[in-house]
């Protein structure tokens, strides 16, 4: 969405665009950017400091959208520079959130971390996060039990549009499990390159 205002500074533009620079071609404000020169040591220690207070601001969110939205940008960030040990952690913050969350929600959470485990290389953290993303599917799959639910918060007015629709959700969420089936089951491959490491 483009900015109201154009941002003025390099750690505002940094920030407003989760660090990446196809939204800042986006809204229009990449060559402001680039123009400030940047160090990258600068903006690890930015992306550090966005994937800390997105964990800091998941366990208090009440608004469903805003979460779902702070996960896809948790997730953006590490798509930009991957950082060990921080994708189990949203992982469980996201675990941590799911009572509190609607089926569209957590489909929408889930359908996010599946997509950056499906670029995840063999490794320890690897096998760590699809652990917990089988329990994300199981409490997907108890959540939509008691019936499809979407938060009021994605309704911005009438008529309801037609992806929030129980029929379409439905729909989504199966295409999605093959796909996540195919992630899992990479987790056997990831197992297999973990003991030929420990026999190396």
């Amino acid at each position: 969405m483009p900015f109201s205002k154009i941002p003025t500074t390099a750690r505002e533009i940094f920030f407003n665009c989760v660090g990446n620079a196809y939204f800042m071609h986006l809204n229009g404000v990449y060559d402001i950017y680039a123009a400030f020169q940047v160090p990258e040591e600068t903006e690890m220690v930015w992306r550090r400091e966005m994937l800390t207070g997105i964990l800091d601001q998941l366990p208090a969110e009440t608004n469903c959208e805003k979460l779902s939205r702070a996960v896809q940008n948790y997730c953006t960030i590490l798509g930009d520079c991957h950082f060990a040990g921080a994708l189990p952690q949203i992982l469980q913050c996201v675990l941590a959130a799911a009572p509190k969350m609607d089926t569209f929600t957590m489909l929408r959470v889930t359908e996010v971390i599946f997509a950056y485990l499906e670029k995840m290389p063999y490794c320890e953290e690897f096998c760590t996060c699809c652990d917990l993303a089988r329990r994300l599917v199981t409490a997907l799959e108890d959540n939509a039990r008691e019936g499809i639910s979407v938060s009021p918060d994605y309704v911005h007015g009438e008529p309801i549009p037609e992806h929030l629709q129980a029929q379409q959700i439905q729909k989504r969420w199966k295409k999605d499990r093959k796909r996540w089936r195919m992630v899992l089951l990479r987790q056997k491959g990831a197992l297999w390159w973990r003991l030929l490491q420990f026999r190396a």
